[in-house]
């Protein structure tokens, strides 16, 4: 393994982190039975309605 500063250990880290998401993210977009962006508010009521 590489011997790596702490400092470029948490760099390397946090990018794995963001690459990970990232594919996770484009998983969840190509899959039929979860929508990433669902409005979750409800039509049926006025804006001053609770």
């Amino acid at each position: 393994m590489l011997n790596l500063s702490p400092l470029n250990q948490l760099f390397a880290l946090l990018v794995g982190i963001g690459v990970a998401f990232f594919l996770l993210v484009i998983f969840l977009d190509g899959n039929k039975n979860f929508v990433l962006k669902n409005d979750w508010r409800d039509d049926k009521k006025t804006p001053g309605e609770k």
